[in-house]
């Protein structure tokens, strides 16, 4: 293997107030860009959802968003990413996006992972903003659709060890659906 060249970033991580009201509204007021990809896992079933331009849409097959239920959630797109996850009966928010300052971190390229495999294109709303698929596990998905997008792309943010120099993963971001 040849030399590998790593970038420095700077990833800021804004801790938000924990949500604890109607998480659709909460979501949508809290997201500062028009558009995002929404997965979550729920006590009941696995959550995808759309949101463009301040709307946002679940999968048909999704559960509820409801934060009695909620485990966890991503919100995400190119530039940043919300988090939400459960921690007992909180459920706790942050912001992750790279800034000028903030968390020093070295970056190598994107990473692409299949996520998905299998479309079933009989499955599909008649407006095509999702599409069932089974994921790698047999898992049943609903992910935006049209066209179907079945790779997660993540961008992983690396610490190095001041004594030893070995670099071990600290942070990663999705960034989108391909």
């Amino acid at each position: 293997m040849g030399k590998v060249w790593l970038t420095t970033l700077f990833l800021h991580r804004e801790s938000l107030e924990p949500i604890d009201r109607d998480l659709a509204n909460a979501l949508t007021a809290l997201w500062r860009l028009p558009d995002a990809t929404l997965v979550g896992h729920a006590a009941d079933g696995l959550i995808w959802g759309l949101l463009r331009d301040g709307d946002l849409s679940l999968a048909p097959n999704a559960p509820k968003l409801r934060g009695e239920t909620l485990l966890h959630l991503r919100l995400f797109d190119e530039e940043e990413e919300l988090r939400l996850w459960r921690t007992g009966e909180v459920l706790g928010c942050c912001r992750i996006h790279e800034a000028e300052t903030g968390s020093r971190y070295a970056a190598y390229r994107d990473q692409s992972y299949e996520l998905l495999r299998d479309p079933d294109p009989k499955a599909m709303p008649n407006d095509g903003a999702f599409v069932e698929m089974r994921g790698r596990a047999g898992e049943r998905h609903c992910p935006p659709g049209s066209p179907i997008r079945t790779r997660l792309r993540v961008r992983h943010y690396f610490e190095q060890n001041p004594s030893t120099g070995l670099l071990r993963t600290a942070e990663h971001r999705w960034l989108g659906l391909e």
